[in-house]
């Protein structure tokens, strides 16, 4: 029961306008993927975050979306965002978007190949 409780607290602290927040809620949830946790609750959140003015904020979410994509989890909600941020003027954003995208790509069956940008 601690575990869902932790994981509504966190998923609150994402929709905070304080970055402060916002990014403990991340690290919050990073523990709890790693613990196996469901986090298909926060894929809204999470999403909304992949565009995050905040560079911290902004890689804190996208590295949990890469989590869970390369676990085979379904992150298409995040797809768009995770398509604009393969031209993201940091390196490691465009990488982890790119990651992310073939990982969903395969889940998908194909389907977002077209799309994917080539590492720069």
């Amino acid at each position: 029961m601690k575990r869902s409780a932790e994981l509504k607290d966190a998923i609150a602290a994402l929709w905070s306008s304080a970055v402060e927040e916002q990014l403990a809620a991340l690290s919050t949830l990073a523990s709890l993927g790693i613990d196996m946790v469901d986090l298909r609750s926060a894929q809204p959140a999470l999403t909304v975050l992949l565009a995050h003015p905040v560079i911290e904020v902004r890689l804190a979410a996208l590295r949990i979306v890469e989590e869970r994509a390369d676990m085979g989890a379904d992150v298409g909600m995040a797809v768009p965002n995770l398509l604009l941020l393969q031209h993201d003027q940091h390196p490691e954003i465009r990488e982890l978007a790119r990651r992310s995208l073939a990982d969903a790509d395969q889940r998908l069956g194909g389907v977002l190949a077209p799309h994917l940008a080539r590492a720069e």
